[in-house]
């Protein structure tokens, strides 16, 4: 994938965060340390988003609905994988 320049306007204290990453070796530039920091929060956002809808679950239920699906289940009704 190709990369795309931008310009952005970042807190002075988040620069020096940014800069003390590629001091200690971990980047070899701001922009792969900013590129990676979007992918972490990406990331983060996503797994977020998925523990947020798996609490919307009722446990009881889906148990329930799982053995139901199971019941009177004979092994020629799986399909062969």
């Amino acid at each position: 994938m190709g990369k795309t320049r931008v310009a952005l306007s970042i807190d002075e204290s988040a620069v020096k965060k940014v800069d003390l990453l590629v001091k200690s070796g971990r980047y070899h530039s701001r922009s792969e340390a900013i590129e990676a920091l979007l992918k972490s929060a990406s990331n983060t956002n996503s797994l977020n988003r998925l523990a947020t809808e798996a609490a919307k679950l009722n446990p009881e239920e889906e148990i329930a609905l799982a053995e139901e699906g199971l019941a009177g289940a004979s092994e020629d009704e799986w399909p062969e994988y």
